[in-house]
């Protein structure tokens, strides 16, 4: 049996050891910075006991406002604010929720052009896109169109809805399991505007 002056000591980490140490924790750190915002998203999803919600793509409508948002999900918090971004609009809402028609769903975003509702994204976990598109078949059918190339990287589905506003679906799980998936609305106003489906193949309206 050793004595007390004889027990083993840990040995002192080596230069190799603190030098792959300092690159994880580096590696850690900017993979936080550069996903913080998508962190917080999942850590609110998970976290977070927020309320489902349940509204056919075919009820949105341009004459949709904030105050609509308000009386039509009573109970769900709504934060809306002025929109800098790219896309053509000067007002967004967001909505934390559970999930949306049964479909997990980080987040719904609402975007507002002069008061009238103009893009919608309902933001789906990036393992549940086979789940989000069963969902989107079986209550608008196949989709119209479906990209065979990426535009901007990305590939879409897309569906005609008939009064001529586009509804669309990433066709591929991200890449980045931080990422989401979007299913996409978009006004029949907006699509007049920008053609949602001048050829065989949807734009990509993001």
């Amino acid at each position: 049996m050793l004595s007390p002056g004889e027990q083993p000591r840990s040995q002192p980490l080596s230069t190799r050891q603190l030098v792959w140490s300092f690159l994880v924790l580096l590696i850690l750190a900017a993979v936080w910075f550069v996903q913080r915002r998508n962190i917080e998203e999942y850590r609110r999803y998970f976290m977070i006991d927020n309320p489902s919600v349940t509204f056919a793509f075919t009820d949105l409508s341009e004459e949709w406002s904030e105050k609509t948002l308000r009386e039509r999900f009573p109970g769900v918090p709504v934060s809306c604010h002025p929109y800098q971004g790219p896309l053509p609009v000067d007002r967004a809402c967001a909505l934390d929720v559970r999930s949306h028609n049964g479909v997990p769903t980080l987040f719904i975003a609402f975007f507002f052009s002069k008061g009238y509702l103009d893009h919608v994204s309902v933001n789906v976990p990036s393992w549940h896109h086979s789940r989000a598109y069963k969902n989107l078949v079986g209550t608008q059918g196949p989709a119209d169109d479906s990209q065979f190339l990426p535009y901007a990287g990305v590939r879409l589905h897309g569906w005609r809805l008939a009064d001529g506003a586009g509804l669309f679906l990433n066709r591929d799980s991200p890449f980045n399991p931080l990422s989401w998936n979007a299913i996409y609305w978009q006004s029949a106003s907006a699509c007049a505007k920008a053609g949602c489906f001048k050829s065989e193949a949807p734009r990509n309206p993001f």
